[in-house]
């Protein structure tokens, strides 16, 4: 995994907001996977992002923040283009569903 000092090769600066496909919590650290599985590791907490961004970006539980323009399928789970399922937080269903319609 690579920090926020080093990026992976071939990336030139940070992906642009529009290709991150999900932010993922790993304790005090946020990694961030990109639409071609590039993985970057920021020194930053989950909530940050989620004061930070807005639609299409969505916090659908205590581990994972989503790109909604990615979600290939939605269910109990959302399952992501590139195959990676996340559950949907009892609390937060409701508010996904409608952001999800909101940006269909």
């Amino acid at each position: 995994m690579k920090t926020l000092k080093e990026s992976p090769p071939g990336w030139k600066g940070h992906p642009a907001f529009d290709q991150i496909v999900r932010i993922e919590a790993v304790e005090n650290y946020s990694r961030l996977i990109d639409n071609q599985g590039r993985i970057l590791v920021f020194a930053r907490t989950l909530g940050k992002y989620e004061n930070a961004l807005n639609l299409p970006f969505f916090r659908v539980n205590r581990s994972c923040i989503i790109n909604l323009s990615y979600v290939k399928a939605a269910g109990g789970t959302l399952e992501l283009q590139d195959g990676f399922q996340v559950n949907i937080s009892r609390r937060r269903k409701e508010h996904v569903f409608k952001a999800l319609q909101e940006i269909r």
